[in-house]
């Protein structure tokens, strides 16, 4: 298993990424954080 390392601005443009494509669809995919996101970018 590999791992990479995201912090400062990467980190950011990461979970805007995340926070996209989790306004675009209400799907559970089984993964919490994700399904978090889906509910909070929903009640926007």
């Amino acid at each position: 298993m590999e791992l990479e390392l995201v912090i400062n601005e990467r980190y950011t443009e990461k979970i805007e990424k995340l926070r996209e494509r989790a306004s675009e669809t209400e799907k559970d995919y089984g993964e919490l954080g994700f399904r978090i996101l889906q509910i909070l970018e929903h009640l926007r």
